[in-house]
C-alpha cells in the first residue's frame, strides 16, 4: 500500500508530527513525506492513502494548505482514503477569551476532512489535533506519544 503524508508547518510543530506519523506508517507500508510547498500533482500517482496535516490558524488550515486543497482535481480524490490532523492550542491551558474563541472557530483538521469528503475522499478515522503550548510551540510533551498511538489507529483501519 502506498501512503502520502503531506503537511504544512510554520514553526516546525506540524512537521514533527508529520514525520512521526510517516515513520510509524513506514514500518508496514511504502510512505512518502512531502511538505506542501514541494507538492507536485504527480505525488498522488498510485497513492492509496493520503495523510494531511496543517497548523490551525484562525480555526482553519494555513492559507497555503487551503490553496493546495482547492487545487486538487476532484477526480484524484474520488474514493481516496485519507486521515487529517492539525496542531493547535489546548483550550484548557488558556484564558477564558481564548477558550471561547477556540470553541467557536475550532481546529483545522475537521474542516480539511469535510472538504475532502465533499470531494469524494473516504475518511478512515476521525481527524486529530495535536497540541502546542503557544503559537510557536513547542508541542506539549505527550504529543509525540499521541502521534504514535494515532498512527496505530490508522494502521488498524487499513
Amino acid at each position: 500500500m502506498n501512503i502520502l503524508v503531506i503537511y504544512d508547518s510554520i514553526h516546525g510543530n506540524t512537521e514533527t508530527i508529520a514525520k512521526t506519523i510517516q515513520k510509524n506508517l513506514s514500518t508496514k507500508f511504502s510512505t512518502k513525506l512531502v511538505k506542501i510547498d514541494e507538492f507536485k500533482l504527480s505525488d498522488l500517482d498510485k497513492i492509496e492513502v493520503l495523510v494531511v496535516g496543517s497548523p490551525t490558524h484562525g480555526g482553519q488550515a494555513t492559507p497555503q494548505f487551503q490553496t493546495f486543497l482547492k487545487s486538487l482535481p476532484a477526480p484524484s480524490l474520488k474514493n481516496l482514503k485519507f486521515v487529517a490532523f492539525d496542531t493547535g492550542f489546548l483550550k484548557k491551558d488558556h484564558p477564558f477569551f481564548l477558550k471561547a474563541l477556540i470553541s467557536f472557530i475550532g481546529y483545522a483538521s475537521p474542516k480539511i476532512s469535510k472538504f475532502l469528503i465533499q470531494n469524494g475522499a473516504v475518511q478512515l478515522i476521525p481527524p486529530k489535533t495535536f497540541y502546542v503550548k503557544d503559537k510557536q510551540g513547542p508541542l506539549l510533551k505527550d504529543q509525540i506519544t499521541s502521534a504514535k498511538s494515532w498512527t496505530k489507529h490508522i494502521l488498524k483501519s487499513l
